[in-house]
C-alpha cells in the first residue's frame, strides 16, 4: 500500500487530470441523459397535432346587411282643383281605406253654375251649323248609293268568272287525282309484274331441284322385299320358331318397324348369340330401305307440290301482265285528260282577272266621287267644330274640376298623414298619404365590395326583432344603378321583397337579412383556417397518413439528437431549422418509444365558403380523413421557439 501511495505522489499531477477527466465523463453523460429526456418530452408535445374530421355538409354563400321594413307603395293624394273652401275630412290618421273611399269633399257651387253657362253658349252655336251639317250628308249619301250600285254589278261579274275558275279547277283537281291514280295502278301492277315473274323463276328452280329426287320409291320397296325374303329363309334354314304373325308385319309402310329387334320376331329362348347378330343384321338392311322408301316418297310429293305451284304461278304471271299492259293505256288517257284540265283552267283564270280589273276600274271611279263629297262633310264638320271649341274646353274642364272635388283613395292601405280640415281652402297641397300595408319590403346598403354578387332573383333570409328567430323568405326585387348619395362608403341600395306572411311586421323595423349567393348540399368540408397556400400560388391540406413509410413534408427538418441551439438563439426563441406546426417523420413509434404522426400533403381546389367551413375539391380527399389546423401565435398549438427556450442555455436534446 506504501508503495502505492509512494508512485501515486510521484504522479499527483496525473491523478488529478484522470480524476478531473472521469468526473466531466460522468457529468456528460448526465447531461446527455436528460436533455434526451427533454427531447423526448418535446417530441411527444409535437405529434400532438390540432386535427378535424373531413365531413359532408350543406354549405351556404351568403351576403349580411341591417335595412328597415317599409311599405311596397306610398301615395300622397292631392287634387287638380284649387281655390274652393273643403267642406269634410272623411278620415283620420290610422284608418284603413279601400282603392276609391271617398277621403274628403270640397265646395261645388260655383263651378257648378259657370258650367250650366258654357253649356248655354255651346247649344246656340251648335244649332247654326247643324243644318250645313246635313246637307253635306245628303249629298255625301247620294254618291254612296251610286257607288254601291255599281259596285255591286262588278261584283257579280267577278264571282262568275270566279266560280267558273274553280269549277276548272275542281276538273283539274279530279283529272289529276286520276292521272296519279293510273300512275299508281301503274307501278303497282308493274310491280306485281315483276314479283311475280321472281316468283315464277323460284318455283321454276324449286321444281327442277324436286324432280331430281323422286321416283326412287319402287326402287327401294323391291329391294326391302327382296331382304324380308331372305330373312325369312334364314330363319327357316336355322328351324327357329317365329313369334305368331311377327313375319306379316315386315312391310315397308309399317312404322313399328324401326323399333324391331331379333326377339321381336323369333323366340330368343331359341336363338343362340349368333343367330340373334344374323337377325338384327337382317332387320337393320330392312330398316335402311324402309328410311331411303320414306325419304323417296317425300321428295315425290314434294316435286307434286313443286310443279302444282310452279303451274299456278305460271298463270298468275300472264294474268299480271294483262293487267300491266292495261294500266299503262289508262295511264295514258289519264295524262291526256290532264293536260286538257290545265289548258282550261287557264283560261277561266284570265277571265277572271279581267273582270277584277274591270271591278278596280268601277271602284276607283265611284270612290273618287265619294271622296269628294267626304271632303265636303269634314270641311263642314270642321267649321262647326271649330266653332264651339272653347265652349266645349270650357264645359270639359268645368266637369273634371267638379269631379276632383271629390277626393278618393287611389289605393287600399293605411292612412300615414292628414293635411287639410273642414273650412279650409284648398291650394293644391297633399290631403292625406296613404301607405301600402298589405306587402312588406326590405332597404339596405350594400358595400361596392360585394355588390356585383348581388343579382335580382336571389333568395333572401329575413329577421326582425319583433319576429325573433322566425326567418321570413324574401327577394331581391332592384338594386341601385349609382351609389347611394352622402354615405361616409360607396355603398348601394338594394330592395328585397317580404314573401312570408307576418302579421307582426310594422313599417320602419328593423331588419337583419341575408342575401343568399350559392347553396350545395353533400360537399366535403374542411374549418376555413385548414386551407393554406404554398409559394407557387396552389390551394392544399394537409391529413394525417397512415402510410409509416410515407415521408416527412418536404419543409420539415428532422432534429439530430445532437443538435445544439446557438446561444443567442436560446435566449431569443428563434431556431436554426424549421419546424413550428410541423409533424416530425415517421408514423411509428421511434427506437426510444416515443410516438410521432406522419402528414400528407393534397393540393385542393376551393369550393363554396361559409363563414366557418370551406368547400374543398379534389380526387384524394375522402370523408372522415383528419386534416390539420395549423397552429398559430396564441392558439395553444405546438411553439418550436417556446419549446426551445424551455431547454436552456444548454439548447441540446
Amino acid at each position: 500500500m506504501k508503495s502505492i501511495l509512494e508512485k501515486i505522489g510521484r504522479h499527483k499531477k496525473i491523478v488529478i487530470a484522470l480524476v478531473a477527466v472521469l468526473i466531466i465523463a460522468v457529468t456528460a453523460s448526465v447531461v446527455v441523459s436528460n436533455a434526451k429526456e427533454k427531447q423526448k418530452a418535446m417530441m411527444a408535445e409535437m405529434s400532438k397535432l390540432e386535427t378535424e374530421q373531413i365531413e359532408k355538409r350543406t354549405l351556404v354563400e351568403s351576403i349580411s346587411a341591417t335595412g328597415t321594413v317599409t311599405s311596397t307603395g306610398s301615395k300622397s293624394v292631392t287634387t287638380d282643383v284649387t281655390g274652393v273652401d273643403v267642406l269634410e275630412v272623411n278620415v283620420e290618421v290610422g284608418d284603413t281605406v279601400n282603392e276609391g273611399d271617398i277621403l274628403c269633399t270640397l265646395d261645388t257651387t260655383e263651378l257648378e253654375l259657370d258650367l250650366a253657362d258654357a253649356q248655354t253658349s255651346l247649344n246656340a252655336t251648335q244649332g247654326t251649323t247643324n243644318i250645313k251639317v246635313s246637307e253635306a250628308e245628303r249629298s255625301l249619301s247620294e254618291a254612296e248609293e251610286s257607288r254601291d250600285i255599281n259596285l255591286e254589278r262588278a261584283d257579280e261579274d267577278v264571282a262568275d268568272a270566279w266560280n267558273d275558275y274553280l269549277l276548272a279547277l275542281t276538273d283539274l283537281e279530279e283529272a289529276e287525282d286520276a292521272y296519279n291514280d293510273a300512275q299508281a295502278a301503274t307501278i303497282s301492277k308493274s310491280a306485281e309484274y315483276e314479283l311475280s315473274k321472281t316468283k315464277l323463276a323460284e318455283a321454276e328452280t324449286a321444281m327442277n331441284n324436286a324432280a331430281a329426287g323422286s321416283g326412287k320409291g319402287s326402287t327401294y320397296e323391291t329391294q326391302f322385299s327382296v331382304e324380308v325374303k331372305a330373312l325369312q329363309e334364314y330363319i327357316k334354314s336355322q328351324n327357329l320358331t317365329n313369334i305368331p304373325g311377327a313375319l306379316d308385319k315386315l312391310y315397308i309402310s309399317n312404322t313399328e318397324l324401326q323399333t324391331y329387334t331379333a326377339s321381336s320376331i323369333v323366340d330368343s329362348a331359341a336363338m343362340t348369340a349368333d343367330q340373334t347378330t344374323a337377325i338384327d343384321g337382317y332387320l337393320g338392311t330392312l330398316k335402311g330401305y324402309q328410311t331411303a322408301y320414306l325419304s323417296a316418297s317425300s321428295a315425290d310429293v314434294a316435286y307434286q307440290q313443286a310443279q302444282a305451284e310452279y303451274q299456278t304461278l305460271q298463270a298468275e304471271t300472264t294474268e299480271w301482265q294483262t293487267k300491266y299492259n292495261s294500266a299503262k293505256q289508262t295511264e295514258s288517257s289519264c295524262e291526256s285528260a290532264y293536260e286538257q284540265a290545265i289548258t282550261a283552267a287557264n283560261s277561266k283564270l284570265d277571265a277572271y282577272n279581267q273582270q277584277v280589273r274591270s271591278k278596280e276600274d268601277t271602284v276607283r271611279n265611284s270612290d273618287s266621287t265619294v271622296s269628294t263629297q267626304e271632303s265636303s262633310l269634314a270641311s263642314t264638320k270642321i267649321s262647326a267644330t271649330t266653332s264651339g271649341t272653347s265652349e266645349k274646353k270650357q264645359i270639359r274642364q268645368y266637369e273634371d274640376q267638379i269631379e276632383a272635388c271629390t277626393v278618393t283613395a287611389p289605393m287600399s292601405g293605411v292612412i300615414t298623414e292628414v293635411n287639410v280640415e273642414a273650412g279650409d281652402s284648398y291650394a293644391g297641397t297633399t290631403i292625406v298619404t296613404i301607405e301600402d300595408t298589405s306587402a312588406y319590403e326590405v332597404t339596405v346598403e350594400i358595400s361596392e365590395y360585394d355588390i356585383n354578387k348581388v343579382e335580382v332573383g336571389q333568395q333572401v333570409v329575413i329577421k326582425t326583432n319583433a319576429t325573433g328567430e322566425e326567418e321570413l323568405k324574401g327577394t331581391v326585387k332592384e338594386i341601385a344603378p349609382r351609389a347611394t348619395e352622402g354615405s361616409s362608403e360607396v355603398t348601394y341600395t338594394v330592395i328585397t321583397s317580404i314573401d312570408t306572411p307576418c302579421d307582426a311586421l310594422k313599417m320602419d323595423m328593423t331588419a337583419k337579412l341575408s342575401i343568399i349567393l350559392e347553396s350545395k348540399e353533400n360537399v366535403l368540408t374542411v374549418p376555413y383556417d385548414a386551407v393554406q397556400e404554398d409559394e407557387e400560388g396552389n390551394y392544399y391540406i394537409e391529413v394525417v397518413s397512415e402510410d409509416t413509410t410515407a415521408v416527412a413534408p418536404e419543409n420539415a427538418t428532422e432534429m439530430p439528437e445532437d443538435a445544439q441551439m446557438p446561444e443567442g438563439e436560446a435566449q431569443t426563441g428563434e431556431t436554426s431549422f424549421e419546424m413550428k406546426n410541423k409533424a416530425m417523420p415517421g408514423g411509428a413509434p421511434d427506437s426510444e418509444g416515443m410516438p410521432s404522426t406522419q402528414t400528407k400533403r393534397i393540393i385542393i381546389t376551393k369550393g363554396i365558403e361559409s363563414d366557418y367551413y370551406i368547400e374543398v375539391i379534389s380526387d384524394e380527399v375522402t370523408e372522415g380523413m383528419e386534416v390539420v389546423i395549423p397552429a398559430t401565435e396564441g392558439t395553444g398549438g405546438f411553439d418550436i421557439q417556446n419549446m426551445m427556450q424551455r431547454q436552456g442555455p444548454m439548447g441540446g436534446f
